[in-house]
């Protein structure tokens, strides 16, 4: 989803990532409570998400294996180095930290 409450949602957990963020502090933030809002019917989908995205957060600092190439990220693939390859929410928060 490229929704603003998703982007909103990513970057707060991304912004509290050393706080040792817990599922019921983003299932209580605003940003949640935008997102359940706009997509009412998917909640379990959402949630599902943000069990996804609080795992690579905590994963993200050993999350290395990568380049960065015209604003690219690029994960090797046999010899070769493809920016088509996406590894889930960890590529998302290691665009936000190529970026800052």
């Amino acid at each position: 989803m490229k929704d603003k409450c998703i982007q909103d949602l990513i970057k707060f957990i991304w912004e509290q990532r050393a706080n040792n963020l817990s599922f019921s502090t983003v299932y209580t933030s605003e940003q949640f409570k935008a997102c359940e809002a706009e997509v009412p019917n998917f909640k379990e989908l959402l949630m599902e998400g943000v069990k996804d995205m609080l795992f690579d957060v905590k994963e993200i600092d050993n999350h290395k294996e990568y380049i960065v190439d015209k604003e690219r990220i690029g994960y090797l693939n046999g010899d070769q180095y493809v920016f088509t390859a996406s590894l889930g929410y960890l590529t998302q928060f290691a665009y936000i930290r190529e970026h800052e």
